[in-house]
Parts: structure tokens; C-alpha cells; sequence
């Protein structure tokens, strides 16, 4: 490997990292909005093998569900003799309703992430999918397999 790094960024909507992957280090620098910041940890305190994971953010389906249910909560109020007290009630719960599921349904598509952890175990970054262009996503994975294959070996065990 060279003595530039092998990077990968990421962009997903304000939030954006980026790991640069060096023959002893690997670096990883994050910007959340305002809060930014960057990490460095050598290799020999990783793993070197990547993991992978998968699924939905937790709350994705009871978001979803409960704005089915204000959806219709508007429905019943609208053809219900509380809509002749408080006209602007139920087109103000179809927004607010309409507004969750719209938000969740981005979030009811399966997310895949690749995992960079600790020797120990602890998870170090995890890199999203959807959010780095595939082929350089590829590109960096190789490079870790093979910076640590360079690598002197581990303990005898």
C-alpha cells in the first residue's frame, strides 16, 4: 500500500464522513450538522476482519403506524360532529399524519452497513451503503483486507 491513504466518503443529507485508510492508521473524520470531529487509531487496534449488518431503524414501523392512525383519527374527526366546533382540527391532523408517513416510508427500505471494530469486539465505525459510492466502497474494503495482510502477524494463538 502507498503512502497516501485510501478513502472513502459519504454524504447523507447534512451529515458526511469520511475514512482515509493508511499503512499503520486509519482515520475517520465526521460532520453532524454543527458538531464535527475527527478519530485516529492505529490498525494494530482493530480487527481485521470487516463485519456487516443490516436492518430498520427501530422505530421506523410504530412511526409509521402512528401516523396511519392520526391519518385516520382526522377521517373520523372530519365526518364527526366535533368538525362543526373545530373546523381546522381534522386537515390539521391529516397534515401532521400525512407528514409521518411520509417521513417513515423512506425508512421501511432494508439499510446495509459495513463494520469496522475492535480487536475486542466494539464496534469502531460503521459505513452505510446507500450513502458511499459502491465502487469506492469496494475499493476501501479490499485495501483493509489487504493492509492487514501485509501486516505483521498477530500473536501466535
Amino acid at each position: 500500500m502507498k503512502d497516501e491513504p485510501i478513502k472513502l466518503s459519504s454524504q447523507l443529507g447534512r451529515y458526511s464522513d469520511t475514512v482515509a485508510l493508511y499503512p499503520d492508521r486509519l482515520a475517520y473524520s465526521w460532520k453532524r450538522g454543527a458538531d464535527t470531529g475527527q478519530c485516529v487509531v492505529p490498525l494494530a487496534k482493530l480487527a481485521p476482519t470487516l463485519a456487516s449488518a443490516s436492518g430498520r431503524p427501530p422505530k421506523a414501523l410504530r412511526r409509521l403506524r402512528l401516523g396511519l392512525a392520526v391519518l385516520v383519527l382526522a377521517g373520523v374527526i372530519y365526518w364527526s360532529v366535533i368538525h362543526n366546533a373545530v373546523p381546522l382540527l381534522a386537515p390539521v391532523l391529516a397534515l401532521v399524519g400525512f407528514g409521518l408517513v411520509v417521513s417513515q416510508i423512506q425508512h421501511l427500505q432494508v439499510r446495509r452497513w459495513t463494520v469496522i471494530c475492535h480487536r475486542d469486539g466494539r464496534m469502531y465505525i460503521y459505513l452505510r451503503h446507500d450513502a458511499c459510492d459502491e465502487a469506492e466502497r469496494k475499493r476501501f474494503e479490499e485495501a483493509y483486507a489487504e493492509a492487514f495482510k501485509t501486516a505483521s502477524p498477530g500473536p501466535p494463538g
